[in-house]
């Protein structure tokens, strides 16, 4: 099935906030939008190294490294895409 990006963008959502229950205030919410990362072809497209660099700015404007549950979330949707 091919998705218009717009299309894209909205299943991306629905799998963070309705299937792995991320918040839009999260830090992974945060770092996700923060680097570009729009839709599941970004994530799809992430190396493990890019993953593990993912940071977030937070309030006093500190950039922040997501902690590893949040990165293994990332990891479980490219591995699932792949297997």
């Amino acid at each position: 099935m091919v998705l218009t990006q717009k299309e894209s963008r909205q299943a991306f959502h629905h799998l963070l906030t309705n299937v792995l229950c991320v918040e839009d205030t999260s830090p992974l919410y945060k770092a996700l939008k923060e680097n570009g990362v729009v839709d599941i072809g970004d994530v799809l497209t992430m190396s493990l190294r890019d993953i593990d660099n993912l940071h977030y700015t937070d309030e006093s404007g500190v950039k922040v490294p997501l902690l590893f549950s949040s990165k293994a979330k990332l990891r479980v949707i490219k591995h699932y895409y792949l297997h």
